[in-house]
C-alpha cells in the first residue's frame, strides 16, 4: 500500500512536503509545549507520533490540524491543479494567507 501511495499521481499525497508537518509538530513541542516528542514519522497520507502529553490531547489535536491545514492551503494555492483537482478560491479570506 506505501508503494502505491508513494507513486500516485494524484489526489491526496501533501504529505509529500514533509516540512510542515515536521514545522507542525516541533511548534507544538518547542514553542507550545505540548507535548514532549520522541519520535515520529511523515508517510505519504499522515504522520504517526510518539510523545509524552504535557496538556490535554485536544489543544495539540487542534493545534496540529489547524497548523497544517493553513499549510496546505497556502501549498494549494500556490501551484496549479488540474481538472480532478481544482485550484480553491484563493481569495477567500480565510484562504492563502501566510
Amino acid at each position: 500500500m506505501d508503494r502505491l501511495l508513494d507513486e500516485a499521481r494524484s489526489g491526496s499525497f501533501y504529505p509529500r512536503q514533509p516540512d510542515m508537518f515536521v514545522e507542525a509538530i516541533q511548534y507544538n513541542a518547542n514553542t507550545l509545549g505540548h507535548y514532549l516528542p520522541h519520535a515520529f514519522m511523515v508517510m505519504p497520507n499522515h504522520f504517526h507520533l510518539l510523545a509524552t502529553p504535557a496538556v490535554s490531547l485536544r489543544k495539540p489535536t487542534k493545534s496540529l490540524k489547524g497548523i497544517t491545514v493553513h499549510a496546505l492551503s497556502i501549498f494549494i494555492c500556490a501551484f496549479p491543479f488540474n481538472n480532478l483537482h481544482p485550484k480553491p478560491d484563493c481569495a477567500n479570506k480565510h484562504a492563502c494567507k501566510p
